[in-house]
């Protein structure tokens, strides 16, 4: 604590020390002291925090009520005791006080700690009432001044003095390429001096793209730090200027500039009438359109003013001002939705409309939909007046569920509609779940299961599964399916596999149908199986007939048949006393798949059929018959089955009601003739009802007369029929009178699904029949009868009892073999080979019928028979064919008679069986692949045969050869074949000869010819080419002359004519292709065969023609000074030409003179008398012998010059840096103008080189030289001519350098011919410059400076949305170390949209006509979408017609036109008398 009364000396403190006691005590005895004393001294002072704004002012405050004194002094040191100064200072109008340092302090001498002792002056000597310290910090680095020099590639800093409290300053340099990133490290140097400097930053090793902005950090020793942004882009030579207006919320233009002044920073600035200032975000501008955002000022209806500032990255600098009119805040459409309001597409697009300010006026909204490949798939307009509430939309449409749109909504507002504001929002309409429409079978006979699904694409992929269990709950199938393709049709059919193993019985189908969100649908259908055929058991009088017996009738009334099947009895076809009205609106559909009469079943109709849906489902009942004559009839439906034709189900709605239907029944009550399917009988609501169908069903004869049962004994048939009673059974009923006798009862039954065994038989004995008559148990069609003693019981009379012994039938003989005629001798006897018994009587052949078994087949023929006295039988064959047969014979017999009666005869039936073999000769040929070739001829010989059967009546087969007809040679060989090869040139025979196994006959087919010819070479010599009227010679060789045979067609000619001899001449009369064949004669003088050597040549005649000859020669030669000139003459032909055509020409020189027959000529120019436009020399050629036809003339123009020795220069190239080093050296003239002066010259180089240079490959101006050393090298040349002129050349530190390994070119295919926005282009790097075996793996493509995207080599599509100039770079690599750019400039016109109007055409209410007229004033339109009411109805073009539905409920109509560059237009109208 510091002394307040400060003294000099000892004495001076012990005197102000008795004042002061002296001064107490007098206090203390002053009334009231005590309380003076308890209150605190006055005044009291308090420091003051320092101003941001003035940090070098110090305030002091006078705390409580006190007064300020008159005056205060300030006494201000450094905290290191160096005074500053003193300072009497007045109280401020607040009362307190302050002081500004800044009266003794510097600019740059400000920064540091100051202590100020604040004293009263009321006092002596002063008293110091408060001291305090005060702080100054140190300020930022001062901004410095840079510049940047884009030739040099060099940046100065120029750092100005800083306060001293700054000490030393780093400066930090951290680069920028165009798109933001720092390529490079940042650069730093270091300034001790605080009294300012320069900084230079050397950029050189910098390319400049890596380069085109910077950031310099400057940071003092206190850590203050300045940061200033740098713009470095390259020098721009051109200009920068920017254009730009006023859109509503947003300003847009353009900047006309280089690349190298790309990207551009911008700021935009908005300044209100009421002064209020907002200021934008910096933006950055990389293409040349572009569009910023105005700041929104909080009042929008205020007039304003926009200021724009543009700084290029060259540091170019460009202002815009506009003056805004008051802006209008545009109408809004608040929460957008697509909700699913039904199946299918059924959609609607629910939204609000909310226009509430008057500036609005009447605005118009114009909503459209559009899909992911940019269809507008709903268009719609509405004009709404401002309102304090929202309007609400409600518009139907169709869409795709689970389809993303695009929703697009624009807005024309204002008094005139002059304003114009859109926006978009995708959108994305409700995904339903998987539908299962129906569940049952999906085959008419109801093998198999299906399903109908309906899905959407979004369920995709979708899991199917299928469950089948029993009545008792067991599961005996199962089915799982993954859908992963999504068909656009209605409904997606669906095959759920085969139920054919399941046994007959009722099952439960379970399918659950679930897609990729977990959604999932479930259906359960109950499924009658039936597939057992109906059984029939026979009664007698009401007893079971056992199996294995016949049973015994006096009548047949006494039978009754029971059937047994689950689901009944085919039933007949019903008649029906009237039609039932028809289903016709909306219009149904019925397909007849099948409609048969006289098959089993007798009918059978299978339909496909879709209606609209009722209230209630609908029932199949059957399917209507009409006959001719108008009566009607019901075919009963069996069973119902889903419709699966794509093309059926293609064209039906979601909303029908559609199956297919399996009708049988019986034909008996349908008379033979032609019926008409009228349709598909269906109940709805206990009413029957008719969906019609067009087709005829024809009932034949033979179906009409084919009876459920059959009587039959031996080959006659008794007409029988059943007639059934209610309880299922039935019994038969003969029109007439059963005689007595064994007959045969065939059944053929089937159940209502058409399910049936066969054929059922059972032998019945009607009367007292003969015991010795052969009885069978009832067998189906595949099975035989069994004999068994017959049995009669209940028969009523006694009959004479039949002979208890048994005949048999035996072959005795026979001729069976052809082609002898054929018999067969059979006798009746017992089976112990005894003659029949007296009891059979007189036994007659009643007929013999034979049969062929298989697997030959054919009718029964009835064969002639005589009967001898011992019992044998002889037969007489008819011609038959090889092969088994059965012979069956129907004998007679009348038992042996009693005195009293009059015995009956009975016919009994034997069979047998016998096999007819083939004797006759044996027919067949031999067969040879090849029959001609050349020596060694090898092949294979077979047997074909007339009749394949004859190969099993063939034993052995005998191939004799021979050669020139004579017989060499036999063998026997199987029927398989046999090789043969014959080795030299010749002829060889064969031949096989062939023995029946049955008769031993012998036959020799007919011998085979082969050929075996010498390996000969035909060639023809001679052109193939030649003019009309120059005739050409063919030559042919490696034959002899007398077997050459030519074949020459003629143009035009239909046939050829032949010439002989080794030569062929064609006159060459007319013009075309003649086409010659040289053919090798053979041994025999046969030309024909396939081995005879032969050539195919084609001669064309052609008209006489002569291309130009070109003229060789420089195009300027020196006056004084001869040149060689020399002609090359084209070939006259393709190919081989005639050679005989010979060609001749001539030289003609400035002069006029002419030099003919020489390739060559010399020419001398005159420069007194070469005009400037120069002299020409020609050169004519033509056809010898067809001059004025084939003349030609080349010109050549020669100008004069003046020699001129050029300035010259020395090139240094590498051609590989790896060590050893290859380089090339070469002279040349400076520019390539000065070869101009020295076209002709003769050069001479002379090189000094280093020794330990090799030399590769030298010329007259060049060397290519190998280095094996690392360390620059000096060259020089001497080029003379040969004039005297010389030049001295040279290069110093010649030293590799690593050429370019990889090089592209960026190339642009814009989509469309008409370059104008939008327009999208397809961008690639094309390899220019490659590595050996390598390719590009990435490229990353640039828009302006943004990157766009990459690939790994593959093209880039992009989208150019405006007009504007844009710069396109790609920058391809090869792994990190090979890398490679390309840019390209891509200009794109504002596209001019397209102007339409509807207009009606005529009575709009009557014909509903309109018509699209469009104006484009830069293409022409390409696409017309119509929409009514916002859905699309029409896209065929221009002109719409409107059906009289669509009229009805018109609101509004409205078009949405596309011109060739893709830009729409739109137009609405409401129909005349709307509102």
């Amino acid at each position: 604590m510091r002394n307040p009364l400060p003294c000099v000396s000892r004495l001076e403190c012990i005197l102000k020390l008795l004042v002061v006691s002296l001064g107490l005590l007098c206090l203390l005895s002053v009334p009231g002291a005590e309380a003076a004393a308890a209150a605190p001294a006055c005044p009291t002072y308090e420091a003051l925090t320092a101003l941001a704004a003035r940090p070098a002012l110090v305030r002091l405050a006078i705390k409580g009520n006190c007064p300020a004194p008159a005056q205060l002094t300030a006494r201000v040191t450094r905290a290191s005791g160096e005074a500053l100064g003193v300072a009497l200072l007045p109280p401020d109008r607040d009362g307190g006080f302050s002081v500004d340092l800044g009266r003794w302090l510097g600019s740059r001498d400000r920064g540091g700690v100051y202590r100020i002792a604040w004293q009263s002056t009321t006092t002596t000597p002063a008293q110091t009432v408060l001291e305090q310290l005060h702080t100054i910090a140190c300020p930022p680095p001062p901004a410095p001044a840079t510049r940047f020099s884009a030739a040099d590639s060099r940046l100065t800093v120029e750092l100005p003095a800083g306060d001293r409290c700054q000490g030393e300053t780093v400066a930090t340099l951290t680069l920028a390429d165009a798109d933001g990133r720092a390529p490079a490290k940042p650069l730093s140097q270091r300034l001790s001096s605080v009294v300012g400097g320069r900084l230079l930053f050397d950029l050189r090793s910098i390319e400049p793209r890596a380069r085109r902005s910077a950031t310099l950090l400057l940071t003092n020793a206190t850590g203050e730090t300045r940061k200033i942004p740098l713009q470095l882009g390259e020098a721009c030579a051109g200009g920068f200027k920017v254009t730009a207006q006023i859109d509503g919320d947003t300003l847009k233009g353009n900047v006309a500039a280089e690349d190298c002044h790309f990207p551009v920073r911008a700021r935009v600035s908005v300044t209100t009438e009421r002064g209020s200032e907002l200021v934008g975000e910096e933006a950055t501008i990389r293409s040349a359109a572009f569009s910023l955002a105005l700041p929104r000022s909080p009042r929008a209806a205020d007039p304003y003013r926009v200021s724009a500032e543009f700084v290029s990255a060259s540091s170019a600098e460009a202002a815009l001002t506009f003056a805004g009119t008051a802006r209008c805040p545009p109408p809004t459409v608040l929460e957008p939705s697509l909700e699913r309001t039904g199946e299918g597409d059924d959609a609607t697009i629910k939204a609000s409309y909310s226009s509430t300010l008057a500036c609005h006026g009447k605005s118009k909204l114009t909503l459209q939909l559009r899909d992911p490949q940019n269809t507008v798939v709903f268009n719609r307009s509405i004009e709404a007046s401002p309102g304090p509430t929202p309007v609400a939309l409600r518009w139907p449409a169709k869409l795709a569920p689970g389809v993303a749109y695009e929703l697009q909504a624009s807005i024309d507002y204002g008094p005139d509609r002059s304003l114009t504001t859109s926006g978009r929002r995708r959108l994305t309409s409700e995904c339903p779940a998987p539908g299962i429409v129906d569940l049952g079978f999906s085959q008419p006979d109801g093998s198999a299961l299906g399903a109908h699904l309906r899905l959407a694409a979004c369920n995709i992929p979708v899991q199917v599964k299928l469950m089948i269990r029993d009545s008792s709950g067991h599961a005996v199938g199962a089915f799982e399916r993954v859908i992963r393709q999504f068909n656009d049709v209605p409904l997606q059919p669906l095959a759920l596999g085969s139920i054919a193993n399941l046994a007959t019985g009722r099952y439960t189908a379970s399918l659950v149908v679930s897609d990729t969100r977990g959604r999932a649908t479930t259906r359960e259908a109950s499924i009658q199986r039936d597939v057992d055929p109906p059984t029939a058991r026979f009664l007698v009088d009401g007893q079971p007939v056992p199996a294995e017996r016949a049973p015994a009738l006096t009548d047949l009334t006494q039978l009754t048949i029971q059937f047994d099947d689950p689901s009944g009895l085919l039933p007949p076809v019903k008649p029906m006393a009237e039609e039932p009205p028809p289903i016709d609106s909306p219009t149904p559909r019925v397909r007849v798949r099948e409609a048969t009469a006289g098959n089993a079943p007798d009918v059978r109709l299978v339909l496909d059929y879709d209606v609209a849906p009722a209230a209630a489902a609908s029932l199949a009942i059957g399917v209507l018959l009409k006959s001719t004559d108008g009566r009607l009839w019901l075919v009963p439906a069996a069973r119902r089955y889903l419709a699966f034709d794509p093309e059926f189900l293609r064209e039906v709605p979601v909303v029908r009601e559609m199956g297919g239907l399996s009708a049988l029944a019986r034909s008996a009550s349908l008379a033979p003739g032609t019926y008409q399917v009228a349709g598909v009988v269906l109940e709805r609501d206990g009413t029957h009802f008719l969906v019609r169908a067009k087709h005829e069903l024809t009932v034949s004869p033979i179906a009409h007369r084919r009876p459920l049962a059959a009587l039959r004994q031996a080959v006659k048939q008794i007409p029988v029929r059943l007639v059934f009673d209610d309880a299922g059974r039935a019994s038969v009923a003969a029109d007439a009178p059963v005689p007595d006798g064994t007959y045969s009862l065939q059944l053929e039954t089937y159940d209502r699904f058409g399910n049936s065994s066969g054929t059922t038989v059972q032998q019945l004995l009607v009367g007292r029949a003969p015991q010795s008559a052969t009885t069978a148990t009832p067998t189906s069609q595949q099975g035989a009868t069994r004999p068994t003693p017959p049995t009669a019981p209940g028969a009523a009379t006694p009959r004479p009892s039949a002979p208890s012994s048994t005949l048999v039938l035996s072959t005795l003989g026979g001729e069976l073999v052809l082609p002898k005629p054929l018999s067969l001798d059979v006798r009746l006897q017992t089976p112990d080979a005894q003659p029949p018994p007296a009891a059979h009587g007189a036994i007659t052949v009643a007929g013999v019928l034979v049969t062929a078994r298989p697997p030959l087949a054919g009718p029964s023929i009835a064969a002639q028979s005589s009967m001898a006295a011992d019992g044998r039988i002889h037969v007489t064959l008819p011609p038959l064919r090889p092969g088994p047969y059965e012979l069956r014979l129907t004998v007679r017999a009348r038992g042996a008679s009693q005195p009293s009666t009059r015995p009956e005869p009975r016919d009994s039936s034997f069979a047998t069986s016998f096999t007819v073999l083939d004797g006759r000769p044996i027919r067949a040929s031999v067969l040879a692949l090849r029959t001609r070739g050349r020596a060694p001829l090898t092949g294979h010989l077979s047997l074909a045969y007339d009749d394949p059967a004859a190969r099993a009546v063939l034993p052995r087969v005998t191939r004799e050869r021979s050669s020139a007809g004579e017989r060499d040679g036999a063998g026997a060989s199987g029927e398989t074949g046999v090789d043969y090869s014959i080795e030299s040139p010749g002829l060889r025979f064969y031949r096989a000869r062939l023995v029946n196994r049955h008769t031993g006959v012998e036959s020799i087919t007919e011998p085979v010819r082969l050929s075996a010819v010498a390996d000969e070479r035909l060639s023809v010599e001679g052109p193939d080419r030649t003019f009309r009227g120059y005739p050409i010679k063919l030559k042919a060789a490696g034959i002899p002359a007398a077997r050459v045979r030519w074949r020459v067609t003629s143009p035009g000619a239909e046939r050829a004519a032949e010439h002989s001899g080794d030569t062929l001449t064609i006159d060459a009369t007319s013009t075309g292709t003649f086409y010659v064949e040289a053919v090798a004669l053979d041994a025999t003088g046969a030309a024909d065969s396939p081995a005879s050597p032969r050539v195919f040549r084609a001669i064309e005649v052609l008209w006489p023609n002569l291309a130009p000859s070109v003229i060789d020669g420089p195009a300027q030669l020196e006056p004084g000074r001869p040149t060689m000139f020399t002609v090359t003459h084209p070939t006259l032909f393709r190919g081989r030409g005639n050679p005989a055509i010979q060609r001749k020409g001539e030289w003609e020189l400035p002069d006029g003179k002419r030099v003919a027959d020489q390739e060559f000529t010399e020419l001398t120019l005159d420069a007194a008398k070469t005009p400037p436009e120069g002299v020409t020399l020609q050169y004519h050629a033509w056809i010898n012998g067809a001059r004025e036809e084939t003349l030609t003339t080349t010109t050549h123009r020669v100008h004069a010059y003046e020699y001129r020795w050029p300035r010259w220069t020395l090139d240094t190239q590498t051609v590989s840096a790896k060590t050893p080093s290859i380089y090339r050296l070469a002279v040349r003239p400076a520019t390539w103008q000065g070869w101009l002066g020295i076209p002709d010259a003769t050069l001479q180089t002379n090189w000094v080189i280093p020794p330990d240079v090799r030399v590769l490959h030298r010329t007259d101006r060049e060397l290519i030289v190998e280095v094996n050393r690392s360390e620059p090298f000096d060259v020089a040349a001497r080029i003379i001519d040969d004039r005297g002129h010389a030049a001295e050349l040279s290069a110093t530190n010649v030293s590799p350098f690593r050429r370019t390994q990889l090089a592209i070119e960026t190339v642009i295919i814009p989509q469309r011919a008409l370059h104008t926005a939008p327009l999208k282009v397809t961008v690639s790097a094309k390899p220019v410059l490659l590595p050996a075996g390598r390719r590009l793996e990435r490229v990353a493509f640039y828009l302006n400076g943004a990157q766009m995207g990459a690939t790994d080599g593959s093209p880039l599509a992009m989208e150019l949305p405006t007009a504007g100039r844009y710069h396109i770079r790609a920058i391809a690599s090869i792994g990190t170390d090979i890398v490679a750019e390309n840019s390209a400039i891509f200009e794109v016109a504002d596209n001019a949209p397209a102007v339409c109007r509807i207009d009606i055409v005529g009575n709009f209410a009557l014909n509903g006509v309109a018509k699209a007229t469009c104006s484009d004033p830069d293409g022409h339109m390409v696409d017309y979408r119509w929409y009514r009411n916002g859905e699309l109805f029409d896209t065929s073009g221009p002109r719409v017609k409107l059906s009289a539905a669509q009229l009805q409920g018109l609101n509004e109509l409205s078009l949405v036109a596309t011109d060739n560059a893709g830009k729409e237009s739109s137009a609405r109208i409401e129909p005349p008398g709307q509102s």
